[in-house]
């Protein structure tokens, strides 16, 4: 009669745990962590169990079942081959940065010390993301595999890496321009030590200022089988946390950016004409000599200018889908609106992402 008892029990449980899943159908998997992490609303189908022989969870019936929820094979193949191309060549590409700054000591110049620290938050975003984004498309769907520690170092170690290298690009702008339009200046500020002092700093605010999400994000139980990783409150408690987001490591560094490459552009065209002038006033052969390194010296910088300004204007343009989504679904969250969710729209998103790295 015991053991009777405690196997009814033991099947109310299951019933309870079918019921809960089924019947809450706008569940919000992974509700914007908007890099790795897009929200998901699960629609599932009523789940019966049957009970026949008192058995046990592998006996769970559904009509669709949810544990078996996977992504297309177009999407897996894909998203596979895009982002495993994108991985490799943006970890081999960023440690060969590395390796060459490090070891070949003439190297070692203010503009390359940000370099450098961007490439290493580029390794890490692409390391935290790019394999259990692999992953995730042949496992079942929403589904997390690296526990609740992984979960927080994940989403943490993206953000973070996220947030530096936005920093290291407002720095090195910062540091072009005054190497271009304050010359005199820069011997005494773009120097090798400064630079790293202040590289020590951006990586200090970035931890600072991305560490709430080792205590924002956990792993939640998902059916009595699998779990996902989620954020730990109610989405609009992140609300804040998101535009801010927005405003200091996108909106910023553009604007930013922009007008300090105007400033640069415009002071390369007068450094040019005012040596074109001197040219057709002085022939000597001293004259011409000065304003030949002047010219070679200018044009050397222009390079370095053309080369920062294609990277903002693709931070620009590769970061737009994620940003665009992120500020539309938050404002449907406050509105109780439905979210933008197309799966392939994710996909794209998140591999413009992967591409800036």
């Amino acid at each position: 009669m015991q053991t009777n008892h405690s196997h009814k029990e033991y099947k109310q449980q299951i019933v309870e745990q079918v019921t809960m899943i089924t019947l809450n159908n706008n569940v919000s998997i992974n509700d914007t962590f908007d890099f790795l992490y897009f929200d998901h609303d699960l629609n599932l189908t009523d789940c019966m169990a049957n009970f026949t022989d008192l058995i046990d969870l592998q006996e769970l019936q559904c009509n669709q079942t949810i544990v078996k929820e996977m992504f297309s094979l177009e999407y897996r193949i894909i998203g596979t081959i895009f982002q495993s191309i994108i991985f490799i060549v943006g970890l081999l590409g960023n440690i060969m940065v590395v390796s060459v700054v490090y070891k070949i000591r003439s190297m070692r110049t203010p503009t390359n010390c940000y370099l450098v620290s961007l490439s290493i938050a580029d390794l890490m975003v692409l390391i935290a993301a790019v394999p259990n984004e692999l992953v995730s498309y042949y496992q079942e769907k929403y589904t997390w595999l690296w526990g609740n520690y992984g979960c927080k170092m994940s989403v943490f170690l993206q953000y973070l890496g996220i947030n530096a290298s936005s920093l290291n690009l407002i720095a090195f702008t910062v540091e072009r321009y005054i190497a271009i339009c304050k010359p005199m200046l820069a011997h005494r500020i773009c120097t090798l030590n400064r630079a790293r002092k202040i590289l020590i700093y951006v990586w200090i605010f970035a931890v600072i200022y991305s560490s709430p999400w080792l205590f924002l994000t956990e792993t939640r139980q998902i059916d009595p089988f699998r779990e996902t990783c989620d954020f730990k409150l109610p989405r609009s408690y992140y609300l804040v946390y998101f535009f801010t987001d927005i405003i200091v490591f996108y909106v910023i560094p553009l604007a930013l950016s922009c007008l300090l490459y105007i400033l640069i552009a415009h002071a390369l065209l007068s450094s040019k004409s005012m040596k074109h002038k001197g040219r057709l006033i002085h022939s000597n052969v001293t004259m011409v000599s000065v304003t030949h390194r002047h010219t070679k010296n200018n044009s050397s910088r222009a390079q370095v200018v053309k080369m920062l300004a294609v990277v903002v204007i693709v931070f620009a343009t590769l970061w737009l889908p994620y940003r665009l989504m992120l500020v539309y679904n938050s404002f449907a969250a406050m509105l109780s609106q439905p979210k933008f969710m197309d799966l392939w729209f994710i996909m794209f998103a998140k591999t413009c992402v992967f591409i800036n790295r």
